[in-house]
């Protein structure tokens, strides 16, 4: 219908393959869908509709992607754009990641220096290319991302490496160019030989997490004064650069509450998703630090079977998605020592797989979204043994803390349909 409200949903910096990614962003995707089902037609689209009400989630890892956006927000100032935010700004210069601070921030900024400088040289390569003729320019492209890695490192270590396939020749020359700057080259040489003793994979991989963390910042910040409204998924997300724009907290509700299941039908009584990292196989492991005393030896031999295999786990991501939906408990410890919110999307994905979210009273972030959408336990095996014994009890006060949870974000999602409506007929 043409007098049918419609919503562009921008979906470029969610690809995957050259397809749209939904699994990126799952449980956000769908609940904007389902808070504006009733009012609006969301449409998926690759690029920023010009004078059209457009979404955008952030997640940009490209200045040609965000340069299109802000592109076209300059020719057509109608364009008007609604911002989700998912990550949480640190001290106005990166996404999460709050151990960096005042002490240990010139040793990263040499990461983001040489980071940021590789993406603009290929940046620049690809805007040098836009003026051969198409056919030569796609031939180019091709050449230079062409993957070389089985070209020069055998296979046997490609097969054990999953990076190695990642070496193309835009990469090389971007890295190479890069170093062109040779104070930051020193200065990244002497900041590595300082942790030399540190250089293993997680400790690289952490540095790298970081690294795609502030970049994203970075770009984020070229939107200051191109948004009309953001959405943000946890109330303690704030930054300087949007104080002048309407802000909401767009919650979670829950579709089904939780229904217990018979006991030896679940795949595992305790799981893990998400990064094991070293922080929270500490923290697991405090929790579980005495015997359990549970008559049930099947119960008993489970979890303790359950804590094993998650501690005994390298540190890796653990994706959701893949794993048996069948659990009772999903474990929430924080992401690092320094980490200080609470999780409200990983809580809402298991509840949503009926599945309880257990978090720590140890650590420090309770809030409403631990408060009624988690079990928030002061000591793990002392839970597990009162679980048990009283499961409905248990079951039937968490069930009533998500009805709560529910009319709350009912109340607050109401606030953000009124919002968009307003701006959509601006």
């Amino acid at each position: 219908m043409d007098n049918e409200k419609k919503i562009y949903f921008y979906t470029s910096n969610f690809f995957k393959k050259k397809l749209f990614d939904k699994n990126q962003i799952g449980e956000l995707y769908k609940k904007i869908h389902l808070l504006f089902k009733n009012k609006f037609t969301i449409l998926e689209s690759e690029n920023l509709i010009p004078n059209e009400l457009n979404i955008v989630v952030e997640n940009f890892n490209s200045i040609a992607q965000i340069m299109k956006i802000v592109e076209v927000k300059k020719k057509c100032p109608n364009t008007k754009i609604i911002l989700v935010l998912s990550e949480f700004i640190n001290r106005d210069t990166t996404l999460n990641s709050f151990h960096i601070n005042k002490d240990n921030i010139d040793f990263y900024n040499s990461f983001f220096t040489l980071y940021s400088n590789m993406k603009y040289v290929k940046y620049l390569i690809h805007k040098f290319l836009s003026f051969f003729p198409i056919f030569f320019n796609k031939i180019l492209i091709a050449v230079l991302y062409f993957d070389i890695g089985e070209l020069i490192i055998p296979m046997r270590f490609v097969k054990f490496n999953k990076h190695g396939k990642s070496i193309s020749l835009i990469n090389i020359m971007s890295f190479i160019i890069s170093f062109i700057n040779i104070l930051n080259f020193s200065k990244l040489i002497v900041n590595m030989w300082k942790v030399k003793s540190k250089l293993n994979y997680a400790y690289l991989n952490s540095i790298k997490t970081d690294v795609l963390f502030f970049y994203r910042y970075k770009m984020l910040k070229k939107l200051k004064g191109k948004v009309d409204l953001i959405l943000k998924t946890h109330p303690k997300i704030s930054s300087n650069l949007f104080q002048d724009v309407n802000q909401f907290n767009i919650f979670f509700d829950f579709q089904n509450l939780f229904q217990l299941n018979d006991l030896k039908s679940y795949k595992n009584i305790l799981s893990f998703s998400g990064e094991l990292n070293d922080y929270r196989k500490l923290k697991i492991k405090e929790e579980f630090d005495k015997k359990l005393n549970l008559e049930d030896k099947y119960l008993y031999e489970k979890i303790n079977s359950d804590i094993k295999k998650i501690l005994n786990t390298p540190n890796q991501f653990i994706d959701e998605s893949l794993t048996d939906k069948k659990v009772l408990f999903n474990l929430h410890p924080k992401k690092t020592a320094e980490w200080p919110y609470s999780s409200p999307t990983r809580y809402y994905r298991s509840v949503e797989n009926n599945t309880i979210p257990l978090t720590f009273a140890s650590e420090h972030i309770s809030d409403n979204f631990t408060n009624k959408s988690t079990i928030e336990v002061s000591h793990l095996v002392d839970f597990l043994n009162d679980f048990f014994k009283q499961k409905e009890i248990y079951i039937k006060k968490f069930n009533n803390n998500c009805v709560e949870f529910n009319k709350d974000s009912n109340i607050e999602n109401k606030k953000i349909l009124t919002s968009v409506e307003e701006l959509y007929n601006k």
